[in-house]
């Protein structure tokens, strides 16, 4: 279950790439933060800020993410309290997988992709070792300790029904007669043959009679989405209902009827058929909010010093 979790870790893990030796020398003995009896170093900040700023999912300025390395900080010595860290062996049993997951073949193969990004192994391992102990202890602390009644699954179902609906399709059936532009005697003949048609059956006929005849295209054109076709034509078949027909409508060369055989998609299935998909999302809605309170609690219970910055690095 670890194993997606540390996977994304891996991919998004912080580089540790240094900053030029005269730079860190000058931040070398500077903090940005003190979080209870622990000091995060400017250089730390800096580094990681250097490392991820512009990174997709990566915090937009450099004091959200010092925000950011503030809760880790929190999350990291309430787990050491609680005493939920991972043993060598989960750990080891981890990055086994990950490489399995990335097609690493070796410990070596490991350590070259690490070093492309200047991390070591030992890093890689404590990495980690972080999000094992903080996945525990969010499950623990926070994810445990809900409990949702079908009434509040329900709630979320009725409150979020593009989660749960498939994209409407139309499967479209057509007669396609080529004549061209501005032919009197097309338009009759297509009006005509419209008249006829009441409904799948008599359509289904008039396919039948029409199929082979020079001029003419007729039969299944599949499941169509919104965007897949021209947009006149989309107006037309997604406001016709299962077994409509349409009126005769002009195209590039000639004029065309169509069949809606069959509506799927559009409407949430009923929420008994939903449901395992409903107390997934509705459970992780609740997980991330119960989090941020169980965050601002840790924040008001702790000493938190923020210091001066200084100017970002470049």
């Amino acid at each position: 279950m670890l194993r997606p979790l540390h996977l994304i870790a891996a991919v998004l893990a912080v580089s540790a790439t240094l900053l030029p030796p005269a730079a860190a020398a000058e931040v070398m003995d500077r903090v940005a933060a003190v979080v209870n009896h622990e000091a995060i170093p400017l250089s730390e900040l800096n580094r990681r800020w250097l490392a991820t700023h512009g990174v997709a999912g990566a915090p937009a300025t450099r004091d959200a993410l010092l925000t950011r390395l503030i809760e880790v900080t929190l999350e990291k010595q309430r787990a050491a309290d609680l005493g939920i860290a991972p043993g060598p062996t989960e750990v080891d049993d981890t990055v086994s997988g990950i490489m399995a997951d990335n097609g690493i073949p070796s410990l070596d193969a490991l350590s070259a992709a690490l070093a492309q990004d200047g991390r070591s192994l030992a890093e890689f391992r404590d990495e980690v070792t972080t999000q094992i102990t903080l996945f525990r202890l969010v499950q623990r602390e926070v994810a445990a300790r809900i409990r949702l009644t079908e009434q509040a699954l329900r709630e979320y179902y009725d409150a979020h029904p593009d989660q749960f609906s498939q994209p409407a399709r139309v499967h479209v059936r057509q007669i396609f007669v080529q004549h061209p532009p501005d032919d009197a005697d097309a338009a009759r003949t297509m009006a005509t043959l419209r008249a006829r048609i009441t409904g799948r059956d008599t359509f289904l006929e008039a396919e039948k009679g029409l199929a082979g005849q020079p001029g003419i295209q007729v039969g299944a054109l599949g499941a169509l989405g919104r965007g897949e076709m021209m947009p006149e034509l989309e107006q037309v078949l997604f406001a016709l209902p299962e077994g409509g027909v349409s009126e005769p409508l002009p195209l590039p060369g000639g004029t065309a009827l169509f069949l809606v055989d069959r509506l799927e998609g559009g409407a949430p299935p009923p929420f008994e058929a939903a449901l395992d998909r409903v107390r997934e999302l509705a459970t992780a809605a609740e997980t991330e909010r119960r989090m941020a309170d169980w965050l601002a609690a840790l924040k008001a219970n702790a000493h938190i010093e923020i210091r001066d910055l200084g100017p970002e690095p470049s």
